[in-house]
């Protein structure tokens, strides 16, 4: 939503630069600040340990910070995604920002809103952005940049349009998830289905709301800002409820066995 008198926590980025034998090859750590996070992040961990223990420490890493001194719009980052061409696009209260290796460039013309909140990299590479008052699909071409409206945000919620949205996801089907601040959107690529929940799931936060991964079996997991648990069926289409704890444990042990089988030789499988 809009600023208000309220203090936004900055989200802290890392540039994390890999030195192999070939050209650097960038990696992005992003951490938020939330509620939901208290459930991930243990997972995280673990999953992050369990990775470096296949790979070892050998690996050497050069940690660069940017600020407004080095180009950068504005201090306070909200999310960042690289494109399929190796570009790194920024989103912040003041727009979206492109970074090429060498200088920042400004995009202020990008969206109807200033307050980007989320990018979303397709598997086929598109990538979207989302703002206070839509959803856009940036299209770089290099020497210049199109930014073409997907779907129109209002200030109120309407059949055609999204809210406030926040955050994005895309399923194994193709369909885009948008957590609005008390709802989630499905979009199909032709029209929109909203999913309503009650006052307590309401979130409180002006940067982050629902949050989603995919389970085995076409599973939506969907965690609310406050930490409940919701999951969506893609086949049948049915919501139930599940309770917090028992969902956190389950999601916690596939993720890090996921995590564990996809560093295993494949020989070994």
């Amino acid at each position: 939503m809009a600023k208000s008198g309220r203090r936004i926590q900055p989200a802290m980025f890392i540039f994390i630069v890999y030195l192999s034998q070939s050209r650097p090859k960038p990696m992005i750590l992003e951490l938020y600040n939330h509620g939901a996070m208290r459930y991930f992040l243990p997972q995280l961990f673990l999953c992050c340990f369990g990775f470096l223990s296949f790979t070892g420490w050998a690996a050497n890493y050069q940690f660069l910070q940017y600020r407004v001194e080095n180009g950068l719009q504005t201090d306070i980052i909200k999310c960042i995604e690289q494109d399929s061409l190796g570009f790194i696009w920024i989103g912040s209260d003041e727009g979206v920002m492109q970074y090429d290796g060498n200088r920042f460039m400004h995009y202020p013309n990008a969206s109807s809103s200033p307050f980007i909140k989320d990018f979303l990299k397709l598997r086929n590479g598109r990538l979207l952005v989302l703002h206070d008052l839509g959803l856009n699909e940036i299209i770089n071409q290099v020497d210049t940049v199109i930014f073409r409206q997907i779907l129109p945000g209002t200030r109120m919620p309407t059949d055609s349009s999204i809210w406030y949205a926040k955050t994005l996801f895309e399923d194994s089907e193709g369909n885009i998830w948008i957590g609005e601040p008390q709802s989630v959107v499905k979009y199909d690529g032709r029209r929109i289905q909203r999913i309503e929940f009650s006052d307590e799931h309401n979130s409180s936060s002006f940067i982050r709301s629902f949050s989603f991964v995919e389970l085995p079996g076409g599973i939506i997991l969907m965690s609310s800002f406050n930490g409940e648990f919701f999951t969506y069926n893609l086949r049948t289409g049915v919501l139930p409820f599940w309770n917090h704890l028992i969902s956190a444990l389950r999601l916690a042990i596939w993720s890090i066995e996921r995590c564990r089988l996809s560093h295993l030789p494949r020989r070994t499988l």
